[in-house]
């Protein structure tokens, strides 16, 4: 099973943008709603490069029907 964490976030100019980001694979099934509640959004930002442009607070960690919902997973480069 693929690992991947989305999230949407806001450029201080509000423009949101959707990303995907593949962690890898697992065997055992990961529960959704704990790995969203403990991730650290800033150095979520910060693994990703753009602590400099988004604030945590402007991230919102979506599941991924939200994500496909929104950005469709073909979307991610």
């Amino acid at each position: 099973m693929k690992l991947k964490i989305y999230f949407e976030a806001s450029w201080r100019d509000g423009s949101k943008f959707g990303v995907a980001m593949d962690l890898g694979e697992t065997e055992r099934p990961i529960d959704c709603q704990m790995l969203a509640g403990s991730i650290d959004k800033g150095a979520l930002l910060r693994a990703c490069g753009l602590d400099g442009a988004v604030r945590p607070e402007d991230v919102t960690i979506l599941t991924p029907e939200e994500y496909e919902r929104e950005y469709g997973e073909e979307a991610a480069p």
